[in-house]
């Protein structure tokens, strides 16, 4: 329900927010139907710094017992009316777990809510999205239970406001794929009407069926989905293993994490379309860890027993022998020239955007497992973009490169975008960039 712009469930969203972000409120800026008979706009501080679960029931819950509408936007969750306000206990009316936000991006849970606490976090939340939807910001329509726990990892005001920016894209981005499969559907539907009612004598596109131009049955894509696990369940009976260690959980953010577990539904999708799949692993991984999680979420029936992986949440080291385990790492000095048929390759199940640290390289040491790095600087000519690759970029090269044994040919896979382009192609580049920088010289000087 969107609410005036002059409700007192606005003015409480907005002196919420300023107590939030600490910038005191000298006076009490409640309307006069709000306030209440023992506040003067003199001495009354109003809606302050430290702003309390007390001053929320005198200054506006008594006021708003009429306008049960503006309440059940507020106690969302609790299914009170205003009406009930002042007969029940505010303790027994809001009890929320209060968060603290860790370093690490978690939720540290905290003791109940007290009447003389301050509101908590997701109080705040919800009174900025109403706040956000009177003043036409771009927000979901609604949002689900995962998003809320990503909604309260964020610890500031900006963080809140890009989120819900990038979900209420996401929710346009699918309202409108989903008018565009209607329109495709129906004007199918309008060509199949109009065959059924216009038959042509002589149509040489393909008609699957009785008495029709195709002599083939018709490739359905259950078919080709059955036919490529059946790879990947070959090559789980007498394949070559390959796993990803996913004991690096503490060290990503919610974003990165987001992305390792997209990284890997990709890594999976490459492996299975290759014509020698890899018996692919994910160990380090329970179920309640994060990433699955995320994971799940892209494959549903990840954890089924038909589903052609193998997650196991113990660590590697108890299924396969030191000495059959090599851990692909690009911090070390090793170079991987000559592919180990017989070797267990281990890759890193994280993404790390921001510091870069050796953390491959120092688990691969405590654990005394052999190193080796992929030889990018051997073969390939690195420009300004960095060495970091995705996972479903390095089972991609592994994949051909034990095919073939060729390393010009496995680095296909790197994007041209971080290597140096050749003599020609960085001239032509340049002379576009000076044209470019010319052309907006002139346009200013015009102006």
């Amino acid at each position: 329900m969107l609410l005036p712009h002059n409700t007192g469930a606005s003015v409480l969203a907005r002196a919420l927010l300023c107590a939030a972000s600490r910038q005191a409120v000298l006076m009490c800026t409640l309307p006069p139907r709000c306030l209440p008979k023992s506040c003067t706009r003199a001495q009354c501080q109003g809606v302050h710094t430290g702003f309390t679960l007390e001053h929320a029931r005198q200054h506006w819950w008594p006021a708003q017992q009429n306008q049960s509408g503006i309440a059940r936007s507020y106690h969302v969750h609790q299914g009170v009316t205003a009406c009930d306000m002042p007969q029940r206990n505010t303790e027994n009316i809001i009890r929320k777990q209060a968060y603290s936000t860790s370093k690490a991006g978690g939720l540290d849970q905290a003791s109940d809510m007290t009447e003389k606490e301050e509101v908590d976090l997701e109080a705040l939340i919800e009174l900025e999205l109403e706040l956000y939807r009177q003043e036409g910001f771009p927000v979901p329509s609604e949002i689900t239970s995962p998003q809320w726990q990503e909604l309260l990892t964020k610890g500031t005001v900006s963080a809140r406001k890009k989120y819900l920016t990038f979900l209420f894209k996401n929710e346009m981005k699918r309202k409108n794929k989903r008018k565009l499969k209607d329109s495709i559907r129906k004007q199918k539907e309008e060509e199949e009407r109009q065959k059924r009612e216009n038959p042509v004598e002589e149509d040489r596109h393909i008609e699957y069926g009785l008495w029709k131009n195709s002599i083939f049955i018709k490739i359905l894509e259950t078919s080709v989905n059955h036919f490529y696990h059946t790879r990947v369940v070959q090559a789980m009976l007498h394949g070559q293993p390959l796993i990803v260690d996913l004991d690096f959980e503490e060290h990503m953010s919610s974003k990165e994490r987001q992305n390792c577990a997209y990284q890997i539904q990709m890594m999976i999708s490459a492996n299975r379309k290759h014509e020698d799949p890899y018996s692919l692993e994910i160990h380090n991984a329970p179920p309640t860890l994060d990433t699955m999680a995320r994971l799940e979420r892209y494959i549903p029936p990840l954890y089924k027993p038909e589903y052609p992986l193998i997650i196991n949440p113990k660590s590697y080291l108890q299924k396969y022998p030191k000495e059959q385990l090599v851990y692909l790492t690009p911090h070390c000095q090793e170079e991987l020239l000559v592919y180990d048929h017989n070797a267990v390759y281990i890759i890193g199940g994280i993404v790390d955007k921001s510091s870069g640290e050796p953390l491959t390289l120092a688990k691969a040491k405590r654990e005394g497992v052999r190193m080796q790095k992929l030889p990018l600087d051997r073969y390939l000519a690195w420009g300004i973009g960095n060495k970091c690759l995705t996972l479903n970029q390095i089972i991609n090269i592994m994949l051909d490169f034990k095919m073939t044994g060729d390393w010009p040919h496995a680095f296909r896979h790197v994007p041209r975008r971080k290597l140096q382009l050749p003599p020609w192609n960085q001239q032509i580049k340049e002379e576009a960039l000076l044209k470019k920088i010319q052309r907006r010289q002139r346009s200013s000087r015009n102006h």
